[in-house]
């Protein structure tokens, strides 16, 4: 297993204006390839501060990824702090240059002279095109350990990293390490944590945690390549987990609820309140989505749900537009202007004021209903800001329809 070292260059990192989501591509394609982060720096746009932190990784570090400073700008200075790093010059890379001033060409626009620095390289250095952006980056050797020095700019990063450095690592080098990242929704990271403690690990193996919220991250981690055992504990942790467990990898909440929806050739429609549109818009973020969404209403006030949906002046008068017979009457709205196999409809108290002592803030009724069949009505009371309510709202919505299709207990209270 290589050990990889990340350095990301930056006053604006530093200073928090810009986060660092290069660092984190890193990390996931490293440890997706069976290797180990186990160092990240961040320095300024400095040079002494840079030839320190590439000193550092050299001499701990197998592969070290530099995102940074490779631009036209005086505080662009990566390569300058390379260069210093094996007391080399900076030399103009011709072919470099060429596309360079192609590129500017291509769009029309004069050339800039201070744009010759980013065709300027160490002379020991090995040329990455970027083929996205104007700064090429560039790889160095020292002492049998691997630089690679790449554009800030994360979607070129992105494309240099995946195109470039990571068909090298996968080429040249594949770790022991496996690893399946198992998607979790419904409840807390130290809860499900509980549920887990007392799986048994062998050497070297871990279950790691995330919270990506709403959702929580569970990824058992076992060594050697033992792919046997790495089932034996993806089947042990969603048996513990049951119900909370809906997909493993990069497969989404949308995208499962979706697949499940196609599968069974089912439609799908949509009423609500507090989300504002928020599960119909995680619903159809799913391409293809048309082949199943129907339909969507935002039926915010008392009036459009009156006036959308059908909703009685007698209901919202006794029960509030916060209530299980306002949200039921919501659903029979929704069927009878837009039929689809599955209905669901949300009303709640997003806040962060409207809350009352019967009804505080995070209170939400979200009701699912099957073609005819008597619908099913949730009452929660979610934590958080109005975000946070809004949020997990949404998504508990489809996370009970697809319970629903995938013949998954559902919620029933």
């Amino acid at each position: 297993m290589l050990l990889f070292e990340i350095v990301t260059i930056g006053n604006e990192l530093l200073s928090g204006d810009v986060l660092d989501t290069n660092a984190s591509l890193v990390g996931t394609w490293v440890t997706r390839l069976g290797h180990r982060v186990h160092r990240r720096q961040t320095v300024p746009d400095d040079i002494p501060a840079i030839t320190d932190a590439l000193t550092l990784a050299v001499n701990r570090s197998h592969w070290i990824v530099v995102s940074g400073g490779l631009g036209p700008t005086d505080d662009d200075m990566t390569a300058e702090a390379a260069a210093k790093l094996v007391d080399e010059p900076l030399v103009c890379d011709q072919r470099s240059l060429k596309r360079i001033m192609d590129r500017f060409a291509q769009r029309g626009l004069p050339f800039p002279e201070n744009n010759v620095k980013q065709a300027m390289f160490p002379r020991s250095a090995t040329i990455i095109d970027n083929p996205i952006g104007t700064a090429p980056a560039f790889e160095m050797r020292i002492r049998n350990r691997r630089l690679f020095f790449l554009p800030g700019v994360h979607r070129e990063f992105r494309t240099i990293l995946e195109q470039h450095l990571v068909g090298a690592l996968t080429s040249e080098e594949r770790g022991t390490c496996l690893f399946e990242t198992m998607r979790l929704f419904g409840s807390t990271e130290s809860s499900i944590g509980q549920m887990l403690q007392n799986i048994c690990l062998n050497s070297g193996e871990l279950i790691q945690y995330r919270v990506k919220f709403p959702e929580v991250l569970v990824t058992p981690v076992v060594q050697n390549g033992d792919s046997a055992r790495l089932e034996v504990l993806v089947n042990d942790i969603a048996t513990r987990v049951g119900a909370l467990f809906y997909s493993t990898g990069e497969s989404t909440m949308p995208e499962v609820t979706g697949q499940l929806l196609r599968a069974k050739k089912w439609t799908i429609a949509v009423a609500e309140s507090c989300t504002g549109g928020m599960l119909g818009e995680l619903l159809t973020s799913v391409p293809g989505s048309s082949d199943y969404v129907t339909a969507g209403v935002i039926a915010y006030s008392n009036k459009a749900k009156q006036d959308l949906l059908g909703v009685s002046n007698a209901t919202l008068a006794a029960h509030g537009a916060v209530s299980e017979p306002t949200v039921t009457e919501m659903l029979r709205g929704l069927r009878r202007t837009s039929p689809a196999d599955v209905s669901v409809a949300i009303s709640g108290v997003a806040g962060p004021g409207g809350g009352t002592d019967e009804k505080p803030v995070g209170t939400v009724f979200i009701g699912v209903q099957i073609a005819d069949n008597p619908p099913t009505i949730l009452h929660k009371q979610f934590p958080g800001n109005r975000e946070w309510v809004r949020i997990l709202a949404a998504w508990t919505a489809m996370d009970q329809v697809r319970k629903i299709l995938s013949d998954t207990k559902p919620e029933n209270v």
